[in-house]
């Protein structure tokens, strides 16, 4: 995109990413369940700071 810094833009506008629809869930260390680390991978590119895996499985309550 010219004239335009594209750091500044969200990556899902220049790298589109479909998950599989396959649940397997992935404890992340903000405490959340993602239903895969795809899906995980994906909400990180809207982030300004990724959220790293904390373990395979759901989180723990």
């Amino acid at each position: 995109i010219q004239g335009t810094d594209l750091k500044k833009l969200p990556m899902s506008l220049y790298m589109p990413l479909k998950c599989p629809d396959v649940f397997k869930p992935i404890c992340g260390l903000d405490g959340i369940t993602y239903s895969s680390e795809c899906i995980l991978c994906k909400e990180n590119m809207e982030r300004e700071y990724p959220v790293l895996v904390r373990a395979a499985g759901s989180c723990k309550s």
